[in-house]
């Protein structure tokens, strides 16, 4: 439906021409989208003289003349949400995604009236079904999604669940392995060499990575097997602004190449698909070309060296940083992962699907 001439002046904020424009328009004679038009110039048009209740009632009248408007029920979800009627507001708000059930705005009205009851598990499901049902075109509304899904806690803590393994996020209970593969040289030569090893160390990680990553810029899971730990897995220097992080990867005992697969494969999907990142990066030790060789056949693009960039720590041998990064678009649109998306985790890799 094309947009009236009201509508534009609304999306505008041109809020004196349209005062003007219905000041013209007959009391008796307004139809649904006139009084729809005056609530928002009531409500938000008038600066210090807005009057949320009195919108509220204009609204109302808009929805007595147009019963099954669902853009005029979500905005009252939100005008009644504004105003603390957060049960009124959630009702009109399943009402709306009952009207227009592929409608993103309308779950987004729903997940916010979650919110305002700290029903966050379930307002994280609605946002999520929000975004599986906005186009890639509109990014402003994707990226508004996607920034509510961030502060919710459900994000970063709901295992991420493949066909054989599960990467479950680190907590307490992962203390003694933690500490077993930090003092394992081979794996942390390989993962991450400047790693800590000592007790104090290893509490001081743990205790870092239960907070939020919003706030530590990271998130670490262990990688587990039939319930048992077999790996690691990270992402680290999250950049929210910029939507990348690094990737890491390690399993300290030698383990089959699907390991490694299927874990990298379920990283990658969280980060593109739940927090939304465009960018995923990964720097290899110029030691480790096995793990290099996996990055590139994983869909990554070898970007660059960082010539002698790391000193080995007890040592005088510098190492080469081999730089490789994958962006969003190249994941989704790689065939080859995605026919190894489908045989590794028997599932689809799309961009929108609901989980």
């Amino acid at each position: 439906m094309q947009p009236t001439a009201i509508d534009i002046l609304i999306l505008n904020e041109n809020w004196a021409d349209l005062s003007e424009a219905l000041d013209n328009i007959d009391r008796e004679n307004m139809i649904a989208h006139s009084f729809y038009a005056n609530s928002i110039l009531i409500a938000y048009g008038k600066g210090t003289e807005n009057n949320l209740p009195k919108a509220i009632l204009e609204l109302k009248k808009a929805l007595n003349l147009d019963h099954n408007n669902s853009l005029y029920k979500t905005i009252l979800s939100t005008m009644l949400l504004q105003s603390n009627e957060v049960e009124e507001a959630q009702r009109y708000a399943l009402e709306a995604c009952k009207t227009s059930p592929k409608a993103p705005t309308t779950y987004m009205a729903l997940a916010r009236s979650f919110l305002a009851q700290k029903q966050n598990d379930k307002a994280y499901n609605v946002f999520k079904r929000a975004l599986s049902y906005t186009p890639k075109s509109h990014q402003s509304l994707r990226s508004d999604i996607q920034t509510n899904l961030l502060k919710l806690p459900a994000l970063w803590n709901t295992p991420l669940i493949g066909k054989r393994l599960t990467l479950t996020r680190v907590s307490d209970d992962h203390f003694d392995y933690l500490l077993k593969i930090r003092n394992n040289d081979v794996f942390r030569n390989k993962y991450n060499m400047f790693h800590k090893t000592s007790v104090e160390a290893v509490n001081e990680s743990i205790a870092l990575s239960q907070k939020s990553p919003l706030e530590t810029n990271k998130i670490e899971w262990i990688i587990e097997q039939d319930a048992q730990p077999v790996g690691l897995a990270s992402l680290v220097d999250i950049n929210f602004l910029n939507s990348r992080a690094e990737l890491l990867i390690g399993f300290p005992d030698k383990g089959n190449g699907w390991q490694s697969l299927e874990a990298t494969l379920l990283v990658l999907e969280f980060a593109f698909k739940q927090a939304g990142l465009f960018k995923v990066y990964s720097y290899v030790y110029s030691d480790n070309m096995s793990s290099q060789n996996n990055t590139l056949h994983l869909g990554f693009t070898q970007e660059g060296t960082l010539r002698s960039h790391v000193k080995r720590p007890g040592t005088d041998e510098w190492l080469d940083l081999i730089v490789n990064g994958c962006l969003a678009h190249e994941f989704y649109n790689n065939i080859k992962l995605i026919k190894l998306f489908k045989r590794v985790l028997g599932r689809e890799l799309l961009e929108n699907a609901l989980p």
